[in-house]
């Protein structure tokens, strides 16, 4: 069985099961066009047989239909791209305000103003606490603002881009018709004169016979019917292509020019109630480009944390190791081990289990380690191991003594 053949067994599987579904699918949407499904399969055999091309090429159209596609790619980017400005530029300023309220929770000094009396509460503490809760408190009441002269502007451009385009795409949607007309018409066309030509060859080599003949009669006038109807499409569109892709540049630049307007006046609402907003920091570009502002402002700010770190470096939780871990350790001894230290000429130690340094000055070390024991006072020792000094705790290590 030939490839032929075994194309055109499956060319006609495919019909008969599309006028299976015919009724289903015809009832399910409007929008689906029947015809180029029903005519996929002949497609299909067509270009296996002519080489996967027609052999009728028009340059000028094909120039235009990649214009076309690629217009058509622009404006799916410019929908795209302005509803996600738009949604996340609304989204900023949700998420602003949410941060914002956070930070109020956080600042608020009324939170535990009944856990503090008399001096506590009139302290500079508080005093700064409620400058930082105000100043959050201003912070949304800014954002606010901010999303109450933007938000209409910025829904607005987003449903007229979206408009716009809509109806671009209800002619994009009508021209990708009249082109598929016009590939059938050139399949149709290719068809008939590839039956034309071969027929033509025969009768040059007189092996014509009374039949084909006929055929070749028939193919003549079925050839010019097929020429003028392809044509006729062929020329409207590259008639018509040319007048559209100028249409829609003509859409598309004053609808640029007011996506570009709309994020100007965003940022510069952005920019101004920002400003308005800080003014009490005082800064400018010449300020920020000086060589020694991070350095000015990691100092300010390590004054403005004093008070927090020390309040930190209080907390049980910091200071664990200091109150806890030691009777832990301790506890952990083996039982036939002298809880009294024993003075020892030996001052190598083999590591018994890991040890990972939890804070800044610990010794770590991994099991078979030769630590060089530089202190020995207490639960914590001061040691040495390849040349870094830190304190470990004494049950993880044991006596050493190198072999000769």
């Amino acid at each position: 069985m030939s490839e032929e053949t075994c194309y055109g067994q499956l060319s006609s599987m495919m019909s008969k099961q599309l006028k299976v579904v015919d009724s289903r699918i015809k009832s399910s949407t409007k929008e689906l066009d029947w015809n180029y499904l029903k005519r996929t399969p002949q497609f299909l055999k067509q270009r296996i047989k002519f080489g996967n091309g027609s052999y009728t090429s028009d340059e000028e159209f094909n120039y235009l239909e990649k214009q076309f596609k690629e217009t058509e790619k622009t404006l799916q980017s410019v929908e795209k791209y302005v509803k996600m400005y738009s949604k996340s530029t609304l989204t900023l300023l949700d998420r602003s305000t949410a941060v914002g309220k956070g930070y109020s929770l956080l600042y608020d000094p009324y939170e535990d103003l009944a856990k503090k009396t008399g001096e506590q509460s009139n302290s500079q503490v508080f005093e700064d606490q409620y400058r930082k809760w105000q100043n959050v408190n201003n912070y949304i009441e800014t954002i606010n603002m901010c999303k109450s002269e933007i938000e209409n502007e910025t829904k607005t451009l987003a449903a007229m881009v979206e408009s716009k385009i809509q109806e671009i795409y209800s002619n994009i949607n009508n021209i990708h018709k009249k082109i598929r007309v016009r590939s059938y018409a050139l399949v149709d066309y290719d068809k008939v004169y590839n039956s034309h030509d071969n027929l033509l060859l025969k009768q040059k080599s007189g092996e014509l016979t009374v039949k084909q003949s006929q055929q070749l009669f028939s193919s003549e006038r079925k050839l010019e019917e097929n020429k003028v109807k392809f044509d006729e499409i062929n020329d409207l569109l590259k008639k018509e292509l040319p007048y559209f892709l100028k249409l829609v540049e003509l859409i598309l630049t004053p609808l640029q020019e007011y996506v570009y307007y709309v994020q100007l006046m965003n940022y510069f609402q952005f920019s101004s109630r920002c400003k308005s907003y800080a003014n009490f920091i005082n800064l400018d570009v010449r300020i920020i480009s000086s060589p020694n502002f991070a350095d000015e402002l990691m100092t300010q700010n390590s004054i403005d944390s004093l008070g927090a770190y020390d309040s930190i470096n209080q907390l049980t939780l910091i200071n664990f190791r200091d109150r806890y871990l030691s009777d832990i350790t301790l506890a952990l001894e083996p039982e036939n081990r002298n809880p009294i230290l024993k003075e020892t000429n030996s001052y190598y130690y083999m590591a018994k289990f890991n040890f990972e340094g939890q804070q800044e000055g610990d010794l770590s070390f991994k099991h078979g380690d030769i630590i060089t024991v530089l202190t020995r006072n207490g639960n914590w020792w001061k040691g040495e191991l390849d040349g870094v000094v830190g304190i470990f705790p004494r049950n993880y290590v044991e006596e050493y003594s190198p072999r000769d």
